[in-house]
């Protein structure tokens, strides 16, 4: 390790973005000469689009009473549920670790922000529903749930759906959030099992950012109750008018083509877990996302001296006190890079 990071370029597995995956672009070149692909589309986003969500991620469920809302990516869906039903001081229980953007959206609100702890027990991160239990309380108002999950890669279960459903019935008052955007992302025989329809009081956000591969073009969606409808509507209709009417209509057309991107992430983790093995690092192999996390001393010193010397990580502080000795790198790179970035690594970790 000789080279400061001003005089190389740096390896990023900090971003949470897929990269080199191969986006049919040749399908959009007929939207480009088409003048609803420039203008406003309604609120809700385009009727077509709203359907084809429907008919690809939900086609178990009853449309009667579920309406599907087009949003700027899921960060945009994430927000308009929040402030459609969150008040000022009303309390939220959020996961430790978790996604930052949770924590400062309800800064925003002015919520109440209570964690609930996964588990890390026999190597590897999983839901704690007795941790989620014991965290709520009869002022709690929503509850953030985040499967797969990032950055920890854990997914919720079949037995740990069961139980949350029960719980539900224990708490009236109680709304769920179900951050879903990996949704598609699960290795080793994992099964993700959507929340949504579970019951009336739950809202799913997922984006084709990371379904599809294309965050830039901005396009996620809220599944809401019909009787949350009104608000929500309200909401997403003055903050941001409606999403990219070309941005709607790429994926739109992506749908209709049945497109399925393919990825080679679970090969690339693979190697990454085997390198990481070979060179003795501790770290915990997700069931989905495409995050894995490496067990450090101190992950904010780690993750400066790896950006030093021109690695790209996320200390695992970022995303709560239970990240705290863990670094966050993303595997959905090719494999050279990865493989040059766990070299570097463990290079570092043995200085």
């Amino acid at each position: 390790l000789t080279l400061e990071s001003s005089e190389r370029e740096k390896i990023d597995l900090g971003l949470g973005e897929p990269q080199g995956q191969r986006v049919p672009f040749e399908l959009f070149q007929p939207l480009l000469s088409r003048s609803d692909s420039y203008g406003y589309t309604n609120a809700h986003g385009i009727k077509g689009l709203r359907q084809a969500i429907f008919d690809r991620f939900y086609p178990n469920l009853d449309q009667d009473g579920y309406e599907v809302l087009v949003t700027h990516g899921a960060i945009n869906a994430i927000d308009v549920v929040l402030r459609s039903e969150v008040f000022p001081g009303e309390e939220v229980l959020i996961p430790d670790p978790g996604f930052p953007a949770y924590a400062q959206l309800l800064d925003f609100i002015g919520a109440k922000i209570t964690r609930y702890n996964m588990a890390f027990k026999d190597g590897r991160f999983a839901f704690d529903i007795d941790a989620l239990e014991s965290a709520i309380s009869n002022q709690t108002k929503l509850i953030i749930l985040n499967s797969p999950h990032n950055p920890t890669g854990a997914i919720l279960h079949l037995d740990d759906m069961s139980r949350l459903r029960t719980l539900m019935s224990r708490y009236p008052q109680v709304r769920v959030l179900s951050d879903e955007v990996y949704s598609h992302l699960t290795f080793g025989g994992a099964i993700h099992h959507s929340l949504a329809g579970m019951n009336d009081r739950i809202f799913v956000a997922n984006s084709f950012s990371k379904v599809f591969g294309v965050p830039g073009l901005r396009i996620g969606w809220i599944l809401t109750p019909q009787t949350a409808l009104p608000k929500i509507s309200a909401i997403i209709g003055n903050s941001i008018g409606c999403a990219s009417a070309l941005g709607q209509q790429m994926v739109l057309r992506l749908l209709k083509d049945d497109y399925r991107p393919f990825s080679n992430h679970e090969k690339v983790l693979d190697k990454a877990c085997f390198l990481l093995r070979k060179a003795g690092i501790e770290y915990v192999r997700p069931e989905g996302a495409f995050f894995l996390m490496v067990k450090v001393d101190d992950d904010f010193t780690a993750a400066n001296l790896l950006d030093r010397y021109g690695l790209k990580v996320v200390p695992g502080s970022i995303f709560g006190k239970n990240g705290k000795g863990w670094i966050r790198i993303c595997f959905a790179r090719n494999e050279q890079t990865i493989t040059d970035g766990i070299d570097l690594l463990a290079r570092m970790m043995q200085l």
